[in-house]
C-alpha cells in the first residue's frame, strides 16, 4: 500500500490517530511507539501526523499526514471548531506539551477515546520509556529500526560534526583532532557530512582544516534516502547528539555520540548498548584533551571485530 493524500470525512472506525510534531531525532524516537500502537490495535489503520520532512521514515503500512497540512487546521484551532474536514477516530494518541485544543477539537469531531502526554520526558527518564509508560504500553526492546543496502568499496568512518546549531556541538578543533587520531589508530578513510542547518560550521577556520585532511571526503546536503544508501555501510559513526546520530545508530552503525547540552538519559538513541557509546560532556570543559583520548579508545573498541587495527607498540 502506498501513502496517499488524506480525504476528510466522518468518524472513521478502525483508524487510530497519532500526533507528534518534532525534528528528525524526535520522529525516530517516536517510531517504537507507533509500532507498539500497531500491535495494540490489530486490524486498525494507524494514521501518523508528523513533520512532512521525515515522511520517508514512516513505514508505508502506516498512513502519514503532514501536521501542518491545511486539512488538519481544524484540529489545532484555538477555538472550538467544526468544519467539513473535521473527523473522528477510533482512538487518538496526542503527544504535545499543550494538547488542550487538540483534545477538545477531537472530542467535538466524535473521538471519545483520547490518550495524551507531553513531548518532553521528566528528568532522568528516556523519551521512549516516557511515551510508552504515559500512554499505557510496555517498554519495547532496544533495536535498530532501519534496513539499508549501503555498500562501499572501502571501509570508512562516518563523522557528523554538526547538530543544527553550535550549542550542542563539540568544538571543530576537537573534531579535527579526533579524525587525526582515528585515522592514525585505524587507517580508515573518513566521510564528513553536513546539512543546511550546519552552515555555521563553515564560519570556523577549523572547517577548512577538517575537510582538507588526507583521506577525508565531504558529503553535503544529501537527503536521508541517499545517506542511507551511500553511508549505511559505515563501520562507525561519530558525532554530536543530533537527528543524524539517531539515524546512523538506527541503521545499525556502531556509534560514538557526544552529549554536550542534552541529557543522554533522556535522548540517547534507542539501540542496544553494545552498539552505542555515549560521551557525556554536559557541564564539562569540552576543550580538554582527556575526553578525546577516551572517545578514540571507545571508537577503536567498537571496531575491534570489524577491522584489523594496526599495532602501535
Amino acid at each position: 500500500m502506498t501513502q496517499s493524500s488524506l480525504f476528510p470525512g466522518n468518524s472513521v472506525h478502525g483508524e487510530i490517530l497519532v500526533i507528534r510534531s518534532g525534528a528528525l531525532g524526535d520522529t525516530i524516537l517516536t517510531l517504537p511507539l507507533l509500532f507498539s500502537i500497531e500491535k495494540a490495535h490489530p486490524g486498525s489503520q494507524v494514521l501518523f501526523l508528523g513533520n512532512r520532512s521525515y515522511k520517508d521514515l514512516i513505514p508505508q503500512r502506516i498512513r502519514f499526514g503532514a501536521i501542518d497540512g491545511r486539512e488538519w487546521e481544524w484540529l489545532f484551532s484555538p477555538e472550538p471548531k467544526v468544519s467539513a474536514q473535521s473527523r473522528g477516530f477510533e482512538k487518538a494518541y496526542v503527544i504535545l506539551n499543550r494538547p488542550e485544543d487538540v483534545v477538545r477539537n477531537l472530542k467535538i469531531a466524535g473521538t471519545d477515546a483520547i490518550a495524551h502526554t507531553g513531548s518532553h520526558p521528566p528528568p532522568g527518564r528516556h523519551i521512549v520509556v516516557h511515551l510508552h509508560e504515559s500512554l499505557g504500553f510496555e517498554i519495547p526492546a532496544k533495536q535498530p529500526l532501519f534496513q539499508h543496502s549501503g555498500k562501499s568499496d572501502r571501509p570508512f568512518i562516518w563523522i557528523h560534526p554538526g547538530s543544527g546549531g553550535p550549542r550542542k556541538c563539540v568544538p571543530l578543533a576537537a573534531v579535527v583532532d579526533l579524525v587525526q587520531r582515528l585515522k592514525s589508530a585505524t587507517g580508515l578513510d573518513v566521510v564528513v557530512t553536513s546539512s543546511e542547518d550546519d552552515a555555521f560550521l563553515k564560519e570556523s577556520a577549523d572547517w577548512h582544516t577538517l575537510v582538507s585532511l588526507p583521506g577525508v571526503t565531504l558529503v553535503e546536503g544529501r537527503g536521508l534516502s541517499e545517506l542511507m544508501t551511500s553511508l549505511g555501510g559505515a563501520l562507525l559513526f561519530m558525532g554530536n547528539d543530533s537527528g543524524i546520530s539517531h539515524f546512523a545508530a538506527n541503521l545499525g552503525i556502531r556509534s560514538v555520540v557526544f552529549f554536550v547540552a542534552s541529557d543522554p538519559n533522556q535522548w540517547a538513541p534507542w539501540v542496544p548498548s553494545s552498539m552505542l557509546n555515549i560521551i557525556n560532556l554536559r557541564n564539562q570543559q569540552v576543550d580538554k584533551i582527556s575526553w578525546r583520548e577516551r572517545a578514540t579508545k571507545t571508537a577503536c573498541a567498537l571496531l575491534l571485530d570489524r577491522v584489523f587495527l594496526p599495532s602501535h607498540e
